[in-house]
């Protein structure tokens, strides 16, 4: 019986450790987490829209459902070495011609620069383009895009969020490729 007792007291320990370090704390861990979350997924549908003959509809939208206007897009060129990657800027909600700010965080748009889009504009949205020579090219895009979300625009996780991709149709795919950190 005190054989038992000794290894009861080291596993109690363990499991409040692992909990606690299971835990996503605020700022970096809680980003790392909402990437971590959707990052498997969003690489292996990028995978599928790079990998399909298609000629057209190589691209990909991500939003917040409750909120579309803030969303990150990437479409492959013609040539497959590059995506051009677009982040809203809010110019597309005005009238033409009215006055606009940038629809993002507190934050946002030095986040968005930091992640490489280009905020210095006059009109349209934040873009960039990112080459694709490999496939860790496709995990850094969709690194990009779920930090624009989460840093851009506030999202986090317990948000749905809208996946606009035509041809990245994975149903059954989550596993054994993916599995959710959820």
């Amino acid at each position: 019986m005190a054989w038992a007792t000794a290894r009861i007291r080291p596993l109690r320990a363990t499991l409040v450790v692992v909990a606690l370090a299971a835990a996503p704390a605020r700022g970096a861990s809680e980003r790392q987490a909402f990437i971590d979350r959707y990052h498997c997924e969003m690489t292996s549908r990028l995978a599928a829209i790079r990998d399909t003959p298609a000629p057209k509809n190589k691209f990909i939208a991500v939003s917040p459902v409750d909120a579309p206007g803030s969303y990150v897009q990437c479409l492959f060129t013609t040539d497959g070495r590059s995506m051009l990657c677009e982040a809203a800027s809010g110019y597309y909600r005005v009238t033409k011609g009215e006055p606009w700010s940038p629809a993002v965080t507190p934050g946002g748009l030095e986040a968005l620069g930091r992640l490489g889009f280009e905020t210095t504009i006059g009109e349209g949205n934040f873009s960039q383009e990112i080459a694709i020579t490999d496939g860790t090219d496709l995990e850094r895009v969709a690194t990009t895009i779920l930090g624009a979300l989460f840093d851009g625009y506030g999202v986090r996780l317990g948000r749905d969020l809208k996946v606009n991709a035509p041809l990245s149709d994975l149903k059954g795919l989550m596993s054994p490729t993916c599995t959710p950190s959820m």
